[in-house]
């Protein structure tokens, strides 16, 4: 009824709203609105059976990763269908609809496929490709992208009084307004206070939004010089240190140095060319648990002292989740290429991977993720390698793209709208162009 709710209020948006505040405003609003799902089965609190909205199980297909994108499709295509019509894919779509239809081609190779394939292809079309097809079609020109950033900035400053409240606490907004959450105590206590949940999947996740909220407006800062812009910047920078997501806080500030650095200084571009050779050198290594690496922490002197380092620290979940990663490896090994078509392949080892990286190989196998690294990854590289961009919200985006992308390596709980940033900046075209307003 919520969800129904949500589709009469859009419907009321766009009749009144021009067609692209529209659809940030259904899109946004909904991803940080709406509950998550249907939480009726996990009242018992931290559950495994819960993997994340990016990939398709049988408890949780209708849920708002799905949800928000559809509608906002729907009625955008409704209130504009000419601009729908005139838009025409290009190479650079194909990744995404190949992504969406490979669980239809794996699933064939599987014995008990679950979800059935033709639901696991519906669902990534609505959670994937609907975003994909937003940017794609209504926000892929130069004014798009600014509303885009300025979106995800006003969602940001709307949820940080919340954010503020449940610091000093505790997470309580959720259960206030739809019940019971199985991640509401989830690393929830930090150094100080406690960590905001809000109506995320769960704290990381909410760690990641706000980091990358607060990125977003630093991008539309650098664009405006505005003044405004720039406290809003600033505020959304405290508010997410204030989180005390430590991996969020680092990216953000990695982030940000790349933004307010010029991207063609050579010195950033090595670091830049480096860090994607280590990452393919050593990515594929970890994720087919070639290196041992809970093994060398474990039982070797340098380990056991980086280990103790870390728990001082008080970032012990880091090591818990890389252990928990290593465990499915064998798993994975199985079935590397086209996976095993399960939501829950992991299950004979007792526990799930923490990453989504590791949860899409093991259900759809490397085919699909690389597909998945090719769409969140491609534009935003090419923009921050060569530093064709001319402004600084495509940068922005495009460091949200590849920073969200990153953060999947050790969460399953992600920045969803990472995929409207990508698609957005796919065709790197950066000039103005009107979405149609036909209804």
């Amino acid at each position: 009824m919520i969800y129904v709710a949500y589709a009469a209020l859009a419907c009321v948006l766009f009749a009144i709203l021009p067609i692209r505040t529209a659809i940030l405003a259904t899109y946004v609003g909904g991803w940080l609105a709406l509950p998550v799902g249907s939480y009726v089965g996990y009242h018992a609190g931290f559950t495994i059976e819960v993997i994340g909205a990016m990939l398709p199980a049988p408890a949780m297909l209708i849920n708002k990763a799905w949800v928000a994108p559809v509608v906002t499709l729907t009625l955008a295509a409704i209130r504009a269908p000419r601009t729908l019509l005139a838009w025409r894919p290009g190479p650079v779509d194909l990744p995404v609809l190949l992504f969406c239809l490979w669980p239809g081609i794996a699933g064939f190779a599987a014995l008990a496929p679950s979800p059935a394939p033709i639901l696991s292809c519906l669902y990534l079309l609505g959670v994937w490709g609907a975003p994909w097809l937003l940017a794609r079609v209504y926000l892929a020109d130069a004014a798009g992208r600014i509303g885009l950033a300025k979106a995800v900035t006003i969602g940001g400053l709307a949820l940080a009084p919340l954010a503020l409240a449940e610091g000093v606490a505790g997470p309580f907004v959720y259960t206030a307004l739809y019940g019971a959450h199985p991640f509401v105590a989830d690393g929830t206590d930090r150094y100080i206070g406690f960590r905001p949940l809000l109506l995320f999947e769960d704290g990381n996740q909410y760690g990641i939004f706000i980091a990358l909220a607060a990125l977003c407006a630093t991008a539309v800062w650098r664009q405006t010089r505005s003044r405004a812009h720039a406290v809003q910047a600033a505020i959304l920078a405290g508010v997410a240190i204030l989180s005390q997501s430590a991996g969020a806080i680092l990216l953000m500030l990695a982030g940000m140095l790349l933004l307010l650095v010029p991207v063609g200084a050579p010195l950033l571009r090595r670091i830049a060319l480096g860090v994607a050779g280590l990452a393919l050198i050593f990515a594929p290594l970890y994720v087919a648990g070639v290196l041992p690496i809970e093994r060398l922490v474990r039982h070797t002197a340098p380990g056991q002292r980086l280990l103790a380092v870390v728990r001082a620290t008080g970032r012990g979940s880091i090591a818990w989740r890389v252990s928990q990663d290593q465990k499915v490896a064998g798993l994975i090994r199985q079935h590397p290429i086209v996976g095993m078509s399960r939501w829950d392949w992991w299950r004979p080892s007792r526990t799930r991977p923490w990453s989504l990286a590791l949860l899409l190989i093991g259900q759809f196998g490397l085919v699909a993720l690389c597909l998945a690294a090719i769409i969140l990854l491609s534009g935003g590289l090419r923009m921050l390698m060569t530093g064709a961009t001319p402004i600084a919200v495509d940068r922005g985006l495009a460091l949200v793209a590849v920073l969200a992308t990153l953060d999947a390596l050790l969460n399953a709980f992600v920045f969803v709208p990472a995929l409207v940033a990508a698609g957005a900046i796919a065709s790197g075209r950066s000039t103005p162009r009107a979405a149609g307003r036909g209804r």
